[in-house]
């Protein structure tokens, strides 16, 4: 495992991603705020990868300030020409509803390895190139022990909160409100009209398509075949170990099963199938 740091003085971070990117096969971003300006230092980059067949995935937060609807269109348009990204909001909520989604985290796979960067730069402008910054990149096999924790604490963020796909209308109305904000300077959001606004943004949200699990009919090859060894309830990595030689039966040709396993576990997580209690013990998520 190696530890690199980008503080936007000697190694901006878009210039990490960019490289990163030039090599990934998957990509899952989640950040609190996210700009247009921030898009477009990654954007030939992230054609790229789309011309490439790779998984684009966005977790964005909406605060009525940062995040702009300018960005929100770029992932609404991009989506709407390819099945390769997916784009999930989650708006930043009055202060006496609930927690403001705030995280910074870059999760780059290529093939059997990962890159993994935490720390405080936004998808922004400033927070990729402009801003004094401080973000840990960490580089590693996909299976190990950091990159695990960073998936699956991507995978709490996708699957148990409350992430939803704006359409145009919902832009035009959280651009609305942010417009208020601004002209205003009500940045506590509880002004009558204000509260109106973001009342009626509610009600859209409420409409809105949300991550999925996929039904476990589609699955084949190796996943069904560990997917269907699965117990109800809680279950262990190493109580899946006991099926070895009967999946060594299904493909022979694997010297290396019980890696096998472990990986399929990490795919049926992130697919959101299963939900990581930790130290290697799991839970099926019910499929709606």
């Amino acid at each position: 495992m190696r530890h690199l740091f980008s503080e936007n003085i000697k190694q901006p971070l878009a210039d990490v991603l960019l490289s990163e990117l030039q090599r990934a096969t998957e990509v899952k971003f989640a950040v609190a705020f996210v700009t247009h300006s921030g898009l477009m230092l990654l954007e030939k980059e992230l054609l790229r990868c789309l011309e490439r067949n790779v998984q684009l995935e966005f977790l964005v937060g909406l605060d009525f300030g940062t995040t702009d609807g300018e960005a929100l269109r770029w992932f609404r348009a991009m989506a709407n020409k390819t099945d390769k990204l997916h784009f999930y909001c989650f708006r930043d909520p009055l202060k006496d509803v609930g927690p403001t989604f705030h995280p910074k985290l870059y999760l780059l796979k290529r093939r059997s390895f990962a890159t993994a960067i935490i720390g405080s730069s936004n998808l922004t402008g400033r927070g990729l190139k402009e801003n004094i910054e401080l973000n840990v990149i960490i580089r590693d096999r996909y299976d190990s022990e950091a990159v695990n924790a960073v998936s699956n604490i991507y995978a709490d963020f996708k699957y148990q909160g409350t992430p939803f796909t704006p359409d145009e209308s919902y832009i035009e109305g959280y651009e609305e409100v942010t417009r208020h904000v601004r002209q205003t300077r009500d940045r506590t959001l509880s002004s009558k009209s204000t509260t109106k606004m973001i009342a009626s943004l509610n009600r859209k949200e409420e409409r809105m398509p949300r991550p999925t699990i996929p039904s476990p009919l589609g699955l084949t090859g190796w996943q069904k075949l560990v997917f269907e060894k699965i117990p109800p309830g809680e279950f262990t990595t190493k109580s899946m170990y006991r099926f070895v030689e009967e999946f060594r039966e299904a493909y022979p040709q694997n010297r290396h099963v019980e890696d096998k396993i472990r990986q399929i576990l990490q795919q049926l997580r992130d697919d959101g199938f299963l939900k990581p209690m930790g130290r290697g013990r799991w839970v099926k998520r019910a499929v709606e």
